[in-house]
């Protein structure tokens, strides 16, 4: 029973959160990512670990639902990630915040939308979730077809072998 209760562990595994990515950004640089099907997201900036002396870091999010980087309705002309809806700033220093989070709320779940990240001065980092679950209404999340088949495999082994261990009848 016990490589049962194992293998059911093993398989939360499989349907745990999304993990998140952390990328470096000093000022004057900027990075673009896209999610899907979110309401909102939680950017968490922070100073480089191990600074020793001042540090400030800070800047501004945009993000739109058009690839081009511009608001519903604007016009069709070329891009520009500067354009899009404001999704806060942040500004960090040594000895009086040395992290801080953002939430952008998109207002409702969206399909795809488009998130900018400009670090405007100072050098530190970024983590956001890869593939956040959509916020609106957390439901049950099915076991996949493997694991359901690894699970009747699982119990067919500990039958055969409770069966190979019952002693022979006279």
């Amino acid at each position: 029973m016990k490589p049962l209760l194992a293998a059911i562990a093993a398989l939360a595994c499989l349907s745990a959160p999304a993990s998140a990515l952390t990328v470096s950004l000093a000022g004057g640089s900027d990075m673009r990512f896209t999610l899907s099907d979110v309401a909102s997201t939680t950017l968490d900036f922070s100073l480089p670990a191990g600074y020793s002396g001042y540090a400030n870091y800070g800047g501004y999010i945009r993000w739109s639902t058009r690839e081009d980087g511009r608001r519903d309705g604007d016009y069709p002309g070329g891009t520009c990630l500067d354009c899009g809806y404001s999704g806060g700033d942040w500004a960090l220093g040594t000895g009086w915040m040395d992290s801080r989070s953002v939430t952008v709320d998109f207002g409702s779940e969206l399909e795809d939308v488009y998130v900018w990240i400009r670090a405007t001065y100072g050098n530190g980092t970024v983590t956001y979730a890869i593939d956040p679950a959509p916020s609106a209404v957390a439901s049950a999340v099915p076991l996949p077809a493997p694991a359901l088949l690894l699970i009747g495999g699982l119990a067919g082994l500990a039958a055969l072998r409770r069966r190979a261990t019952r002693p022979a009848r006279a």
